[in-house]
């Protein structure tokens, strides 16, 4: 699922890439809290750029439009 989540913010970022984490913060017993920084990962870089907005735009379909497999979820 991590894998997938990643995957759908790459191409919602058109291409920019973050490592994943699961932790925001940490604290000590002495209630020092540490917060972790995002970390950037190299960008994925296609051809022809202009089609990160296709593919976005058909994600957007299967929930948006009325044909779409996942529109119950939109309504």
């Amino acid at each position: 699922p991590i894998q997938m989540a990643c995957v759908a913010g790459t191409i919602g970022t058109h291409g920019k890439r973050m490592q994943p984490h699961l932790v925001k913060a940490t604290q000590t017993p002495d209630q020092v809290i540490t917060e972790k920084e995002p970390i950037a990962l190299p960008d994925v870089t296609v051809k022809h750029p202009e089609l990160w907005d296709t593919i976005v735009n058909a994600m957007e379909s299967v929930v948006k439009s009325p044909n779409g497999t996942a529109h119950w979820v939109y309504n």
